[in-house]
């Protein structure tokens, strides 16, 4: 059984565009069917309902969501990227199928139906009976719908937020979305979040399907493949995250080709950055399917768009003990302008620059990641970022220890940390130099580097410097008998500035 906006008048009419191809609605249809008639071969008989964990292939998603309709099947979604909800709805009593395009080689792969040439499939004899609810969804916060309803978990699941439609509470919702912003969808849609996030799914998939428009099957990553895309496909609508927009909102004028609409959604969209953006772009930003604020929400989004006034290519604000922190993309020559920005705001920021902001598919910023640029680890507590330098009986300095909960560990590489070549130089080399030297050096070059063994946490090293001319040293870091790394370090004269 399949709802009724799939249901094809005109089975010909475009539905999705996938790797410059066409697929017609009942072709769609058709390859659903065939991948529920799989679903029915492969369904461990306990549960009746399946897990969908999808990427980037949105024609795919599409066909494991309708095919596990077909064959009368419960799709249950994760907040996509948080393998917590993955795992557990895996693991659910209720799933007796894993439906993905990952590759991880168990459950049914659904890429291949989404080929050029799909799998065939023999009629089934019966059909399964229409499942009570069509669509779950989990995640660590509330899934928005109107017509959602919280389903109870089971013990191990309690950390989870469920919300649940029946197929007419999808009729429903999609309704009141084509009676609210159905006008502003005049094309087909592209989306950056990937598919199995419950809004994108409605917004992205569900939604152009209703109105008879065709959706994109890419999921591009990145302002500057989002404008690729966008070219290609020649998508008017465009359905993304907040954290994506003010990514999008940094690219120069015109660059967002056909571009018509931008729907937001996930979080509320503060009015001030949707005028903007279409002041920049042309192109109009509305809001829908946003979840609760979080306390002190407006005040982030505020500060936020007032980030953005200020030059800031993507800003990620989250409130602190003490006030808001900001961690922002930024040229150095906007600096001067986050400045005047931090200086309007009415409370007190934290305020850090990096080159990009680091994003998940759909635009989340990993909590970690934010707080190591403040010193922080995941639970909010310092991080060291000094290498505890004593000198041994011959004057040279020796790092005691490297600690453990270094911050210049963080991310470099998860599972298997190794302190970085230039941190080395200067978090490292650098200070026992001066330790070295009695003063300050002012460093022309560095040459003959090798980097020999790996620094881990934990290791205790020592350092040599030797005169190698009258401006250069050789220095050497051991960790016991084994060399680490090594090099020369070229300093500038006496009165002589860094170059």
């Amino acid at each position: 059984m399949l709802p009724r906006f799939l249901d094809p008048d005109q089975p010909h009419r475009t539905a999705c565009l996938a790797a410059g191809r066409t697929v017609s609605l009942g072709e769609v249809v058709a390859r659903a069917e065939a991948l529920g008639r799989a679903v029915d071969e492969r369904f461990d008989p306990v549960g009746r309902h399946t897990t969908l964990g999808f990427g980037r292939n949105r024609l795919a998603f599409a066909l494991g969501l309708f095919g596990s309709w077909s064959a009368g099947r419960t799709a249950m979604l994760p907040e996509h990227g948080r393998r917590e909800a993955l795992g557990a709805l895996a693991l659910h009593p209720a799933t007796g199928l894993f439906v993905h395009d990952t590759g991880t080689g168990r459950g049914l792969f659904a890429s291949p139906f989404a080929a050029d040439a799909p799998p065939a499939f023999a009629p089934r004899a019966d059909r399964a009976p229409r499942p009570e609810d069509a669509l779950w969804a989990a995640g660590r916060r509330p899934v928005p719908g109107r017509a959602s309803s919280p389903r109870p978990a089971h013990p191990g699941l309690a950390h989870l937020g469920f919300a649940g439609w029946s197929f007419a509470d999808l009729e429903t919702e999609l309704d009141g979305l084509v009676e609210n912003i159905g006008a502003h969808f005049d094309g087909p849609v592209l989306s950056t979040l990937a598919p199995c996030y419950a809004p994108a799914a409605l917004a992205a998939v569900l939604l152009p399907l209703a109105l008879g428009l065709p959706f994109v099957a890419e999921v591009p990553i990145g302002a500057r493949a989002t404008a690729d895309v966008l070219g290609q496909s020649a998508a008017a609508v465009l359905v993304t995250s907040l954290g994506h927009l003010m990514g999008l909102w940094a690219l120069p004028p015109g660059a967002l080709g056909p571009l018509r609409t931008v729907l937001v959604v996930g979080e509320e969209l503060p009015e001030e950055l949707a005028a903007r953006f279409h002041a920049r772009h042309g192109v109009a930003v509305v809001g829908a399917l946003a979840c609760e604020p979080d306390p002190g929400g407006a005040a982030s989004d505020a500060f936020s768009a007032l980030l953005v006034e200020g030059g800031a290519e993507d800003a990620e604000v989250v409130r602190g003990p003490a006030g808001l922190r900001a961690l922002v993309a930024s040229e150095p020559a906007a600096r001067h302008r986050l400045a005047a920005a931090l200086a309007a705001a009415r409370e007190s920021v934290e305020l850090r620059v990096v080159e990009r902001l680091a994003r998940d598919p759909n635009g989340h910023m990993d909590r970690a990641d934010f707080l190591r640029h403040f010193g922080l680890d995941a639970k909010g507590a310092p991080l060291s970022l000094d290498f505890p330098l004593e000198l041994n009986a011959r004057g040279e300095p020796r790092v005691v220890s490297v600690p453990p909960d270094s911050a210049w560990f963080e991310g470099h590489f998860p599972g298997y940390p190794v302190l970085a070549g230039a941190v080395q130089l200067a978090e490292l080399v650098l200070p026992a130099l001066e330790r070295h030297l009695g003063h300050k050096p002012r460093v022309r070059a560095w040459s003959a580097l090798k980097f020999l063994a790996p620094i881990q946490p934990g290791d205790t090293l020592s350092l040599q410097f030797v005169r190698a001319s009258e401006h250069a040293l050789d220095f050497h870091i051991q960790r016991g008998e084994a060399r680490c790394t090594q090099g020369r370090v070229h300093c500038c004269p006496e009165g002589e500035g860094a170059p």
